[in-house]
């Protein structure tokens, strides 16, 4: 029997690749071409960004918005409530580079945008200077298994991990930079253990596109591992808790291909606007 292969789906248009799905919902079609992605052996599906989730995603103010019918296990190192937490919504918001107020108090400035943007609950909220116009979001699923993830793009600020210190602890925030920023959506539900794993293997599809993309820190003369103010965070829905998700686990490789994809497509859309 032939091998099945799944459909991607970029704003009606369809190719026949494995495993893909990128939408750019905002403006503008990011104008690059669809990766290779190596074939699976599992059946593992694209699915259109307006499928039937239980999250809402919205665009305001140069935020993306990605809010829960009830609050969601999340991990991040977030500049607001990073960490541990049950969010009720997550927000990654454009900050302009010469915005003083951010530097000098971002995580006040991070809820004073909360706040205006009519939020409530508990908000874990990432920042970055890369527009949202520019926003990447992949979505793929397998055997019950469904990850998304909305990447924002940027590495004029790429380092290479161990590359030599730029500010110190107890200065104040630097300018708003262009960062990675991963926003991980996870079904069913994971343990917090596996909460932690997923940072790990999303960390690593970021590094595996950069290191594809060929792109050199900033600093040094090495490859660039991430840039110096990236921020994943991971969200975990279902009353469900799978208690591994690493590379050999199906869910850890649709966590690794999602990031991996987007952030692939969102290097490329950095250099072909």
């Amino acid at each position: 029997m032939g091998q099945r292969r799944a459909q991607a789906f970029v704003t009606g248009i369809m190719w026949p690749v494995t495993c893909t799905c990128i939408s750019a919902p905002i403006r503008s079609l990011l104008k690059v071409s669809l990766p290779h992605v190596e074939t699976s052996s599992h059946n593992v599906t694209a699915e259109v960004s307006t499928m039937n989730r239980p999250f809402i995603v919205r665009y305001e103010q140069d935020a993306l918005i990605v809010s829960f019918p009830a609050p969601a296990r999340v991990l991040s190192w977030a500049v607001l409530n990073g960490g541990f937490c049950h969010a009720d919504h997550i927000i990654n918001h454009h900050v302009s580079g010469d915005d003083r107020w951010f530097c000098a108090e971002p995580e006040r400035w991070l809820e004073e945008s909360a706040s205006r943007l009519g939020l409530q609950g508990t908000i874990v909220a990432l920042a970055s200077a890369v527009e949202m116009k520019k926003l990447v979001e992949v979505s793929l699923s397998a055997g019950g298994n469904g990850v998304t993830c909305f990447a924002t793009v940027g590495c004029s600020n790429a380092l290479s991990v161990g590359d030599p210190a730029s500010v110190a602890i107890e200065q104040t925030a630097p300018s708003p930079l262009h960062t990675i920023n991963m926003i991980i959506v996870v079904q069913p539900g994971i343990s917090d253990e596996a909460l932690v794993e997923a940072i790990q293997i999303a960390t690593e599809g970021r590094v595996r596109a950069l290191y594809e993309a060929g792109t050199w820190s900033s600093l040094s003369d090495l490859a660039a591992t991430g840039t110096g103010t990236d921020c994943i965070a991971v969200v975990s829905l279902g009353a469900e808790r799978e208690r591994y998700c690493g590379k050999h686990t199906e869910l850890g490789e649709l966590i690794a291909r999602a990031a991996y994809i987007a952030v692939k497509k969102g290097i490329a859309a950095t250099f072909h606007p």
